[in-house]
């Protein structure tokens, strides 16, 4: 084992992200961690419920040592063992969301030799992470092309307050990773999407979908976009597109909130797509950050342009970095489009990590 590895988790954007980046590398890489000013960027700083679940599913999947992972602590030390695939279940309790787990334990699992296999029960569509619908077309997009095997899986919606959701993954052995190129995108070659509604009148999805394809049409876009009622112990409704195009794509979601009108909630999910083909980049704002972990272990150099420069994406830059693992070259200012470039560092006989 080599030496400890300091993580300043106050950096960047100052949130969970820096924790999970941290954990994940320090899993893939066998690499022990100390963390501190966990969160500290937050109106309500430390572990959370959902980031101790993080640290759970990660010590048991690496046989970890762990100190510091209670609720409200601001420092944890981790130091991993050997990574041991199997089958797995983990529980949030609350909403929080199963998808920032599942990104927090997917890469570690990917370079064992055996699948594993993986139930997060929580949020499956909360605020401020990828909804099952980005995950399931979008991110497992990109990571397929890279090299990744992975399938995923809703068996039942998660919204907040209540959670309750669960999200089943199968993860195999990666054997070799790809470096991509997504400078130039193409041709659009059509969007799609989908109303997802749980526990509510269909009539609150349909008025959904009518505003999503008024306002698509009259921008010269041709939508395909279905109605799927997801079981749940909940109450929920949201609107996920995505614009496919001959390389690259963008997708986004907006979620339903009580007094929110349905054609305001579609209207959401409309706007950041149209920011996003306007911008005329690649890779949207939210795949942009999700990328450089993955490509970090490439056989090679990756580059891409993004819809824009965000803090999440300056976050994972300066993580990866600190953990010698790519040199990462962010260009483009803060809140604009960028390019991103990724040169995973080579061990001495030539191959990368």
């Amino acid at each position: 084992m080599k030496g400890l590895i300091e993580i300043d988790g106050s950096l960047g954007e100052g949130g969970g992200q820096v924790l999970r980046t941290s954990i994940s590398l320090s899993m893939a890489i066998g690499r022990a961690v100390r963390i501190f000013n966990i969160r500290a960027g937050r109106e309500k700083p430390g572990l959370a419920h959902q980031h101790l679940t993080c640290i759970k599913a990660a010590k048991q999947i690496s046989s970890a040592t762990v100190s510091g992972a209670t609720l409200g602590s601001k420092t944890l030390e981790f130091e991993p063992g050997e990574i041991r695939p199997g089958d797995f279940s983990f529980d949030v309790t609350t909403a929080g969301s199963v998808s920032l787990v599942f990104q927090t334990i997917f890469l570690p699992l990917s370079l064992a030799k055996e699948e594993s296999h993986v139930t997060i029960r929580g949020g499956t569509h909360v605020k401020w992470s990828p909804s099952y619908e980005f995950l399931r077309d979008q991110w497992l997009f990109y990571l397929s092309r890279i090299g990744f095997g992975i399938s995923l899986g809703l068996e039942k919606a998660g919204y907040y307050p209540r959670g309750g959701g669960i999200l089943k993954a199968c993860v195999r052995p990666a054997t070799q990773l790809r470096p991509v190129l997504f400078s130039k995108r193409g041709g659009l070659q059509g969007v799609k999407g989908l109303v997802f509604i749980s526990n509510l009148q269909r009539a609150i999805a349909t008025r959904q979908v009518a505003r999503a394809e008024q306002t698509l049409v009259s921008r010269g876009l041709s939508p395909e976009i279905e109605i799927r009622e997801y079981p749940s112990a909940g109450v929920g409704t949201g609107t996920h597109l995505r614009a496919a195009f001959e390389s690259g794509s963008g997708s986004y979601t907006s979620l339903g909130e009580r007094g929110v009108p349905s054609e305001r909630v579609a209207s959401l999910s409309v706007e950041c797509l149209c920011d996003y083909i306007a911008s005329g980049a690649a890779v949207d704002r939210f795949m942009a950050d999700q990328l450089i972990l993955p490509l970090s272990f490439a056989s090679g150099e990756s580059f891409y342009t993004c819809e824009k420069v965000t803090k999440h994406l300056l976050t994972n830059a300066q993580v990866v970095e600190m953990f010698a693992l790519a040199t990462v070259t962010v260009d483009g200012e803060a809140g604009q489009p960028g390019q991103v470039r990724i040169i995973p560092a080579q061990t001495a006989d030539g191959c990368s990590h």
